[in-house]
């Protein structure tokens, strides 16, 4: 399909879906934006309709071609939660240093387009070493999962890990009620260990990455260096009340 030509088309399926008019109702599964297009035309529409759609998901189907399926549009607690996350893992940072100027070490993205291998992807925040080469994979990944299955999830994280990338750590959450689980993905040499915890109750420990992942590839600031090894800690019980602040 020319992307150019389906525009139209696109824009009157979004339209649907936000209203709940595709089959299934909105955010009751995935939406097809396109049946079949080329990794490169669907590149360039996202060019060309910057920050028109949002949460996307290229899935090949052949050597040349894939479907673009949407699970769910952008809400705020997609975008909350992702942003407290990597929030709370810089004021770690900054106090492992004893500096707020650490901050001004990493570039905060949402939504970059990143080519993972087979497949592009789009996760819903990202943290890069500023003093990093400009297309540097991210070191760090967040997904959140509203509609999206838990094994779609966890799917898309071990892509993140895969061979053909350099990203350090890869958390997801999945946010719905009762199914609330975050799991932490984090290469440890050649390989990658998994750490899966559900935090819809009770009073979850802590996970937890060594402050040495987020500067993978470029040198340590001056105030870091002794704390390589500082555990960064995501506070599950403090993560499930900013999500339960939305309804």
């Amino acid at each position: 399909m020319d992307a150019g030509r389906a525009s139209k088309a696109v824009n009157e399926r979004l339209a649907a879906a936000v209203g709940g008019k595709v089959e299934g109702g909105a955010g009751s599964g995935p939406k097809v934006v396109f049946e079949s297009i080329s990794r490169e035309d669907f590149r360039r529409w996202l060019d060309d309709h910057e920050d028109e759609l949002r949460h996307w998901e290229y899935e090949p189907v052949t050597a040349d071609s894939g479907r673009v399926i949407v699970y769910s549009f952008p809400s705020k607690v997609h975008e909350s939660t992702a942003g407290g996350i990597m929030l709370d893992i810089l004021k770690h940072v900054e106090d492992a240093g004893n500096s707020t100027e650490l901050m001004k070490t990493f570039r905060m993205q949402y939504a970059p387009t990143i080519n993972v291998g087979d497949r592009d992807q789009e996760p819903n925040g990202s943290l890069t070493p500023t003093a990093a080469d400009i297309d540097a994979f991210p070191n760090l990944i967040v997904e959140i999962a509203h509609s999206q299955s838990w094994n779609n999830l966890v799917a898309k994280l071990e892509r993140w890990m895969g061979p053909n990338t350099t990203v350090q750590v890869a958390i997801g959450v999945k946010v719905d009620r009762p199914n609330r689980r975050i799991i932490l993905l984090q290469r440890d040499g050649q390989g990658v260990v998994r750490t899966e915890v559900d935090f819809a109750v009770g009073d979850p420990a802590p996970i937890s990455f060594p402050l040495r992942a987020l500067y993978h590839g470029v040198a340590l600031p001056d105030a870091l260096v002794g704390h390589e090894d500082d555990p960064i800690w995501i506070d599950l019980v403090w993560l499930r009340g900013e999500i339960d602040r939305f309804p």
